[in-house]
């Protein structure tokens, strides 16, 4: 059985159970995406620039992300591609609309991609050669063209805006 197949049946699994939103996290479990960087200051916050981490361990729906959301990448060695993976549920909202992501690089380079079904997808953005010669982190910032709140839908009681399931985000040398 291939990881990523079992990653996909765990992220299935743990949205039938969409954790709520409480007003403060007490959890001392704080997950966010591989590859997002955070600062000791981000640790706690219940929403990060649109996405929302994990506080349970064994919640393997990590992590949702608002219609728009923003983080950084740490680039530390050569990269010719961002790869960014996500996970769409089966829901009725993302079988009627695919489901578009548009990204900006470092607040100049913008891409678009769709047409997204539901299901787990990996979107490849070439670097621009400034990017993949720099070692400074980079700035991604994400916008997806459908979101839902998972009350509405009659899901689980969870109120916030979901996007999508932001699972990874690694630099790649192809």
């Amino acid at each position: 059985m291939n990881a990523s197949f079992v990653r996909t049946a765990l992220v299935a699994a743990a949205l039938l159970l969409l954790p709520a939103v409480t007003s403060g996290c007490s959890s001392s479990v704080w997950i966010v995406p591989d590859g997002v960087m955070t600062t000791p200051a981000d640790r706690g916050k219940v929403v990060l620039d649109g996405i929302y981490p994990n506080t349970t361990a064994d919640d393997g729906s990590c992590c949702w992300v608002q219609r728009r959301s923003r983080f950084l990448v740490k680039k530390a060695e050569a990269a010719t591609d961002l790869a960014i993976e996500i996970y769409l549920p089966d829901f009725a909202v993302f079988r009627a609309h695919r489901q578009a992501m548009d990204v900006t690089l470092d607040g100049t380079y913008r891409f678009h991609k769709c047409c997204y079904s539901p299901g787990t997808h990996t979107a490849l953005f070439p670097l621009p050669r400034k990017l993949q010669e720099s070692t400074q982190p980079i700035e991604v910032a994400m916008t997806f063209s459908e979101s839902f709140v998972p009350a509405k839908l009659k899901v689980s009681p969870d109120q916030r805006p979901l996007a999508a399931v932001l699972v990874a985000v690694e630099l790649r040398e192809l």
